[in-house]
């Protein structure tokens, strides 16, 4: 897993500028399955050669709830646990 602050999929102008160098080196990794980030307040999911990028969402434009995860990682799976504002998911890893 990787993270960073501005999101490199899926394609929105919240997206990092230099994403597409960014996606090519993390592509060129078979051990990265995820890229955490934040930005884009309202959240995001998008697959792409088996990497998934996730973009966690915001309590800033909602300050009356939460927006938080917990991530817990298995060797077939990511499960994340989504609160207030934040859902819950199952990432599928590749290869598993």
């Amino acid at each position: 897993m990787a993270c960073g602050h501005h999101p490199l999929l899926p394609a929105d102008s919240n997206q990092a500028w230099n994403n597409e160098a960014v996606l090519s080196l993390l592509e060129r990794h078979p051990s990265v399955v995820a890229w955490f980030n934040g930005h884009n307040h309202a959240g995001a999911h998008a697959e792409r050669k088996g990497i998934h990028y996730v973009t966690f969402r915001s309590l800033l434009h909602r300050p009356e709830t939460t927006a938080w995860s917990v991530v817990n990682v298995f060797a077939d799976r990511l499960v994340i646990e989504g609160h207030g504002r934040e859902e819950s998911r199952v990432l599928n890893l590749r290869g598993a």
